[in-house]
């Protein structure tokens, strides 16, 4: 195709040998990066990631320290756990022997609803909306 488009016969030759070595210096990079032996990892570090990190951790890597990012605020963090059998207006899980989970609110003591949820299943009435009776 080329000869017919009168490109000239050193030329193209030229350019089939280069093509040639390059795909041969190719293979040979890939074969030695594929032989050579991963770095040991020597150390773990844990840092807060912040935006390009990543790059250093490329580069720890290749020493042998493996780094894990951490996210400092986690909603985990942000909520409040300063909750007693008083705390009113809060939301909360029951969990059956089942498996079955019920979550509720309550805008009165959390001890207080528990003895209502008790009573409830003590009385066992079929007409209560009672999720937990029903259950």
């Amino acid at each position: 195709m080329f000869i017919k488009s009168d490109y000239p016969k050193e030329l193209i030759e030229k350019t089939i040998q280069k093509c040639l070595q390059t795909s041969i210096n190719q293979q040979n990079l890939n074969e030695l990066n594929n032989n050579k032996p991963k770095p040991e990892t020597k150390l773990t570090l844990s840092l807060p990631y912040v935006k390009g990190i990543e790059v250093l951790k490329r580069t720890l890597e290749q020493v042998g320290v493996k780094l894990y990012f951490s996210y400092p605020l986690r909603l985990k963090s942000l909520a409040t756990l300063n909750i007693t059998p008083r705390s009113k207006s809060i939301i909360y899980q029951m969990k059956c022997k089942c498996g079955a989970i019920y979550n509720g609110e309550t805008k009165v003591g959390l001890k207080d609803r528990m003895k209502e949820h008790k009573t409830k299943i003590k009385e066992n009435d079929i007409n209560s909306s009672s999720e937990i009776v029903k259950h």
